[in-house]
């Protein structure tokens, strides 16, 4: 757990001294893309240091995504609705358990490794989908 912290602490300062550049949208689902290609590289990892190694890559990709998103929100969101905004995005860490559950239950139909690369893969499907597909996401920032 100490060492997916380590990358999160790195992730975190890493987004929080970049200064102001374009295109923040296509950095945000590249962090998505290293996180799930973590999540994939895991399903295979034998040894210990190697899964230290994609769990520290792991903890970057998913807190750089949790920083710089929750920036972007805040950014191209109205003064007025940043409450709301904000709640609502909150809201996504008190459902992840739910989200876990068929992780669970595909993990008990197959195996641990294959459910974390299958969820690897969906996750990085979807962050390419929305690189190719939305403008918006691309010219975000």
């Amino acid at each position: 757990m100490a060492t997916v912290g380590l990358g999160a602490l790195t992730g975190s300062l890493a987004i929080g001294s970049l200064e102001n550049f374009r295109r923040k949208g296509v950095l945000m689902m590249m962090l998505v893309l290293l996180f799930s290609t973590g999540l994939c590289l895991l399903a295979f990892a034998k040894s210990f240091a190697l899964t230290l190694v994609i769990l520290y890559f792991i903890g970057m990709g998913a807190t750089g995504y949790f920083t710089l998103n929750n920036t972007l929100i805040i950014h191209n969101t109205p003064h007025n609705m940043l409450g709301r905004v904000t709640s609502i995005f909150w809201i996504t860490f008190g459902l992840m358990p739910i989200g876990a559950l068929p992780m669970g239950a595909l993990a008990e139909a197959v195996t641990a490794p294959t459910a974390l690369l299958i969820e690897g893969a969906i996750v990085a499907l979807f962050a390419i989908i929305m690189l190719v597909f939305s403008k918006r996401i691309r010219q975000m920032g």
